[in-house]
């Protein structure tokens, strides 16, 4: 956030459309911390799952889509401002098609998300150049996690999720307090378990 932008632009941050996309293989609390940040200042937030129709996945994106709706809910995050959407194709084509004014990309910090972002970032800036149709490309915005959620990953949870074969739900149970809204963390092992 640019402490010395104008300060009637948050009046008219309120009127517009962002995107905020991910995998979200599952969601996390500093997914959600992002989101509630969005919600508050934009009118509309559309959560994306990209889907690569040729890839097989632990948890479809349709499952994870609902699991990330409960989360948005048990965040205590307003549902009229968010919405959550499985997409096949390019993430930029669908923004435009949905008038969507920012692309919000999520990362933890910079060395640990930048170089993978990089490349996405170039598709989604040259991609209406290159693919059409030929539109100037969306803006988008990097958007750092909060220092307390830096060590937090999907890969993390999926990891300790895993562990629940092993046969200690109980304390992986408990050692998810902190990663994912309390409501939902039976749901998220159950999904992660296999």
């Amino acid at each position: 956030d640019d402490c010395s932008q104008d300060p009637n632009s948050r009046k008219k941050d309120k009127d517009k459309t962002v995107l905020f996309a991910g995998s979200f293989n599952p969601a996390h609390n500093g997914h959600l911390a992002m989101v509630k940040y969005l919600s508050t200042r934009y009118k509309e937030v559309i959560l994306v799952i990209g889907m690569n129709p040729n890839k097989t996945y632990q948890v479809s994106p349709s499952d994870r889509a609902v699991l990330l709706e409960k989360m948005v809910s048990a965040s205590g995050i307003s549902k009229s401002r968010v919405r959550v959407e499985v997409i096949s194709g390019y993430i930029w084509r669908y923004a435009m098609a949905q008038n969507v004014e920012i692309l919000f990309r999520g990362i933890r910090t910079w060395e640990k998300d930048g170089k993978d972002e990089q490349a996405l970032h170039l598709l989604n800036t040259w991609g209406p150049v290159v693919y059409g149709p030929l539109k100037w490309p969306i803006k988008t915005i990097f958007i750092e996690g909060q220092p307390k959620y830096e060590a937090l990953s999907s890969t993390l949870i999926r990891n300790r999720c895993s562990l629940v074969k092993r046969g200690n739900r109980r304390g992986i149970t408990l050692s998810m307090h902190d990663f994912v809204p309390k409501d939902t963390i039976e749901e998220v092992i159950d999904a992660y378990c296999s």
